[in-house]
Order: structure tokens, then sequence, then C-alpha cells
């Protein structure tokens, strides 16, 4: 009979509707810190209090979607960063049955590598030769291009005989390697990659009561890209036929993509609170490398800088009532 008594109990209470049942408040004081998975959480009311901040965990890869049954009051700081980049489609259902859905573009490319600066020597009978250096490599939606390495140059201590051979072109993010040989090439720079993880979070906030976002401040922007390094230098020993041309430097990588807030409004909303949706700004191209003659008449030259990466998309903020 007790045993019918209790499933009889559990039948009622898992059949009452969301709005009936008993959920707890998140709540994040002044001071505070407070990290949450992101998966969907129901709660009674949500109050960030000023100077307060609630995290959604970084590296992740799916909506966090956080439900109040009463009041929201945002008038500290919401941060949900670092989401998994690429070009991926996320589909959620919120417990309302509103259907969430956002594809970030990746239409950002990354910045172009440096060509590598010519090889110069000057040849016994009078006049010089040249050789060009690597060529750069074109940026994507994942890296910066590499850099072209310099033009080479074979160090002998008698007159040039045509000693210089073209360097090495870039290819994909790598810059451009030193020629296998006796040659002095110097190499051009990596093209930044860009982070696995350097998204602006998705984020659903549902208010079924008052909301005051007064002074607060809700964060999914993009992160920056990462630079591209320096092409490498001329370095001694030097010669006074002529020298090596520098490495070209590698391209910055795109910026991450600012993420997606959509507050859902039930009742009077008395403030709203700062959305920040940026994409993240792209990374600085690297130098191009040094280039050296003895005689300033031989003109060999510096490899060419990279080129900066592309800032991020921007996302999304929607206020729905």
């Amino acid at each position: 009979m007790k045993s019918a008594i209790v499933i009889l109990l559990l039948i009622v209470v898992y059949s009452l509707p969301v709005s009936a049942q008993s959920f707890p408040s998140l709540i994040v004081n002044s001071g505070e810190v407070k990290t949450l998975p992101a998966r969907t959480f129901i709660y009674s009311e949500i109050n960030i209090q000023q100077g307060g901040k609630l995290i959604i965990e970084p590296n992740s890869a799916d909506w966090s979607i956080l439900v109040s049954q009463g009041n929201v009051s945002i008038n500290g700081t919401i941060e949900y960063k670092y989401f998994k980049s690429g070009s991926n489609t996320y589909n959620a259902l919120t417990p309302s049955g509103e259907n969430l859905t956002h594809k970030f573009s990746e239409t950002s490319i990354g910045g172009v590598g440096g060509h590598g600066g010519s090889s110069a020597c000057s040849l016994q009978g009078g006049g010089s030769v040249y050789a060009e250096g690597g060529n750069g490599a074109a940026g994507s939606s994942s890296f910066g291009g590499g850099g072209g390495a310099g033009g080479g140059k074979r160090y002998i201590s008698t007159a040039c005989n045509r000693q210089v051979t073209k360097g090495n072109d870039a290819i994909g993010q790598n810059g451009g390697l030193p020629i296998p040989t006796n040659f002095f090439s110097p190499a051009g720079g990596n093209g930044g990659l860009k982070g696995i993880y350097v998204n602006g979070g998705l984020l659903y906030i549902y208010c079924g009561g008052i909301f005051n976002g007064l002074g607060g401040i809700i964060d999914v922007s993009g992160q920056p890209g990462n630079n591209g390094t320096n092409g490498s230098d001329n370095n001694p020993p030097y010669d006074i036929q002529g020298g090596s041309g520098g490495g070209g430097g590698g391209g910055g990588s795109p910026g991450g993509e600012g993420g997606v807030v959509i507050l859902r409004i039930v009742g009077n909303a008395q403030f709203y609170p700062e959305i920040k949706v940026k994409g993240g700004t792209g990374g600085k191209g690297g130098k191009g490398g040094r280039g050296f003659a003895n005689l300033s008449s031989i003109p060999t030259s510096f490899g060419g800088d990279g080129v900066d990466g592309q800032d991020g998309q921007n996302g999304l903020g929607d206020i729905r009532h």
C-alpha cells in the first residue's frame, strides 16, 4: 500500500507544468564570479548584481539557454566567449518550444604573406645579377599565408659567377624554407593560425517577469586573430659582392566572429544592458626580414611585410517581446 502511495506522488510531481514547479534562483553577488556550462537552466529569478560576473564555460560548442520564470536583473556582466570556430550550424529548442539556430559565416580571411626579398651578386666584369625572393601565400578562413623565403646567394671569396637563386615559395600557412644547398636564403615567416575556440558564444535568456538591465553588459565578442611571424634577416657573414634578400613576413589570421544574444522578454523592460557582439580584430602581419649588401651600389631588398588578417564578422543582438 505504501509503495502505491509513493508512485502516485511521483506521478503528481512529474506531471506538474513547468510554470507550476519550484525552481532555484540564480544570484551572482557583487564581486562574485560564477561559471555555468553551456546548456539549459530554469530558474525562478535571475539576478546578476553590479560588480558580479556570470561566465558561460569557454571552449564550448552549444547554446546556453537561461530561463527565468520571474524577473531578470542584469546589472553586472554575463560573458560567453571562446566558442568553437568553423562554419557550423548550431540548433537548440527552448523549454517553451522556440527553435534557435545560427550558422557562423567564417567569411573573414587571413592576410597574404609577404614576398621574399631578392638576392644580388656583382659580376667580375661589371654589373650585377639578381634572383627574386619566393612568393607569399594567400590566407584562408583558418590562417594567414606564409611569407616567401629570400632569394639565395652563395657566399664565396672570389668573383661572383651568377651565384644567386630564387627563394622558395610559401605553402599555405608555412613560410618558404631556406634553400637546402650551400646558398644562404633567409626563411619566410609563418602565417598566424586561427584558434579552435575564438568565436563569441550563443546565448538565449527568457524573462517571464520584469527585465532590468541597468548598467549591465552581455559580452559575446569574438577573439583577436593571431599575428604572423617575422621573416628572417640576412645575417652575417656579409659579402662585398652582394647578399641574400630577407624573408617575407607571415600574414595575420582572421579574427573570431561575434556571437548571438537573444533576449525574450514577456513582461515589462525597464532598461536594456549593453550587448557586445563585435568580431575580433584580425592578427597583425609579420615584418619582412632585412636584406643586406656591404656595397650600397648593390641593392638587395628587404622581404615584404605580411598583411593583417581581416576582422571577424559581427554577431547579432536580438530583443524579442
